[in-house]
């Protein structure tokens, strides 16, 4: 019996080992396949079209090889994409059109915007984690060079992980370097910002962007920037930052050292309630409110059982509120002071009334298909209350809204072939019915 528990210890410890070591094992693949999940921030960064920051952010290993240092910091911007992947390794020389190195030229992937530079011989070596039905598109930059743009697709790197490329440069003493810092209004650098530099035609549409990311200090440099006035200069700015951007942003060969400082934001404290125009409070509320100051900030307001709501260091700034649904509510006009806690009233077009309606032509004809509007507008001071509910006729021309508050209401109606018309609706009584006649286009 001793010799059995012996036997069964010894087995027990050798079964936690091995799990152990496959759990480690487990742990550095998902490292080097850029797996590591980033922490969430508080708060939003807006941006347009052009610039996306919904971007899913993936962190790959720092690795210095061959006297190349890989920045591995990078953002993947395809949604609902397989994490299985690949770590691709693409390395080459960079020479002139003599066969000449060149040192210090920028080798970046354009998607994940993972970068390094060439040695003094030329050289350089990239190491890529992404997924297995995506391919990359390198961009060899630097000062006084044309830069090249590689795509690499299925044919070229067919089921290889190694690939090798050599590039050659064309001259173009047209293209020139810019040196910056970005920092905060304190004067600390501010390490790991995504830098871009966009350059538009003179119908303003994008054609090509540059992206670096500063270092640990705020320090970041562009190669490869053709002289010119058409660019555009955003910094993707942390959440407790003024969105930065520039939109007239001109290179020249005397353009000085880029200096950014990004301004602090000042934040409050919100408690209210959300009411109707009666002064009943709506439990169970949700409205989302974005700083128009700051371009970069949005939450959502969500009301409690008793139509209460805390919102808690938002920016300060002009803001404005909305929701989201077929019933669309909106708030302009308010501003919200920093360092002054507020207790607001919001007043939204909710209540018991019940709109009943039906639309015909002049002959008591149905019209099915109609589109059936219903706007409100209450104003307090400089605060406008707006909402918007829409809806259509039914096949028998027949239309109703619910949920509607006591105030004056617009219902606008419009059917193709048919003048459009309008008419302001008082409600008398809970549950109304209206009769609307639509004259043809003669």
């Amino acid at each position: 019996m001793k010799r059995l528990k012996i036997l069964v210890s010894i087995l027990v410890i050798i079964s936690a080992s091995y799990f152990l070591l496959n759990s480690i094992q487990l742990f550095e693949e998902n490292i080097l396949n850029g797996q590591v999940a980033k922490s969430d921030q508080a708060g939003s960064n807006k941006d347009d079209s052009n610039f996306d920051t919904s971007e899913s952010v993936s962190i790959n290993l720092n690795i210095e090889s061959d006297g190349s240092v890989l920045i591995s910091a990078g953002t993947g911007g395809d949604k609902g994409v397989s994490n299985a992947g690949r770590r691709l390794e693409i390395f080459g020389r960079v020479v002139d059109r003599h066969g000449q190195p060149l040192d210090n030229a920028m080798v970046a992937e354009e998607r994940y915007f993972i970068s390094t530079r060439t040695g003094s011989d030329g050289k350089y070596k990239l190491l890529i984690a992404m997924p297995n039905n995506q391919y990359p598109v390198l961009r060899f930059l630097r000062s006084g060079f044309e830069d090249k743009r590689i795509e690499i697709d299925a044919g070229v790197l067919k089921q290889e992980s190694v690939l090798e490329l050599d590039v050659t440069l064309d001259d173009d003493l047209d293209s020139i370097s810019i040196d910056g810092w970005v920092g905060n209004d304190i004067g600390a650098g501010l390490g790991g910002l995504k830098i871009q530099i966009s350059s538009r035609d003179k119908r303003g549409m994008v054609n090509v962007f540059h992206t670096v990311f500063s270092d640990e200090r705020g320090y970041f440099t562009f190669e490869g920037i053709r002289s010119g006035d058409l660019y555009r200069l955003t910094v993707l700015s942390p959440p407790e930052y003024l969105y930065y951007v520039d939109e007239a942003f001109s290179v020249s060969h005397n353009t000085p050292q880029l200096i950014i400082v990004l301004e602090s934001l000042r934040f409050i404290d919100i408690d209210g309630m959300i009411v109707n125009s009666k002064a009943e409070p709506i439990p169970n509320f949700e409205i989302y409110i974005s700083n128009i100051s700051t371009g970069t900030h949005a939450r959502k307001i969500e009301t409690d059982s008793s139509g209460f709501f805390s919102l808690r260091k938002f920016p300060a700034g002009e803001v404005i509120l909305s929701t989201q649904g077929p019933e669309y509510f909106k708030i302009t006009g308010l501003t919200l002071v920093a360092n002054e806690y507020r207790n607001l009233r919001l007043v939204v077009d909710k209540g018991d009334h019940y709109l009943l309606g039906w639309v015909s032509d002049e002959s008591g004809v149905p019209l099915a298909k109609s589109l059936v509007t219903l706007n409100s507008e209450i104003q307090a001071g400089v605060i406008e209350y707006l909402s918007y509910r829409v809806t259509g006729t039914d096949n028998a021309g027949n239309f109703d809204f619910d949920s509607v508050g006591s105030g004056a209401h617009l219902i606008t109606v419009e059917a193709r072939g048919f003048n459009r018309k309008e008419i302001i609706h008082r409600f008398e009584s809970q549950t109304d019915k209206v009769h609307i006649t639509l004259s043809r286009i003669r």
